[in-house]
């Protein structure tokens, strides 16, 4: 599991949290806060992989925070695509007569990586 400190990080279970700093000359030590709940923090020792026991998996282990998901709307016609739309109120309300899907499409980084017809 590799970690990247330079952005947000959060515990397997979705609890945020923030790195403080790096204990010198202990391997890689982190010290972060961990949100509990009630908004608590908790103080914390990781290692550089974000585990928090060294031999072992744990849900306070960290990651990073997931890119909040991003989706655009297509109308499909028989022999083309539609513009692409943020809302699929947009997409209905410029759709042609001919149209015979609207497409759902989750984009990362600008590029579609799935996509999910749905209903009319």
């Amino acid at each position: 599991m590799d970690i990247d400190w330079s952005k947000p990080i959060q515990t397997k279970t979705g609890c945020p949290a923030r790195l403080l700093g790096e204990i010198n000359g202990n391997q890689g030590n982190f010290v972060v806060a961990v949100s509990g709940e009630q908004g608590h923090e908790f103080l914390r020792q990781y290692y550089s992989n974000g585990r928090y026991y060294r031999g072992g998996v744990s849900v306070v282990d960290l990651e990073n925070v997931p890119p909040p998901k991003r989706y655009m709307w297509q109308n499909l016609y028989p022999i083309s695509f539609g513009d692409r739309y943020n809302s699929r109120e947009l997409a209905d309300k410029n759709a042609r007569e001919d149209r015979i899907a609207v497409l759902k499409l989750e984009i990362v980084d600008g590029l579609a990586v799935s996509v999910e017809v749905e209903p009319m």
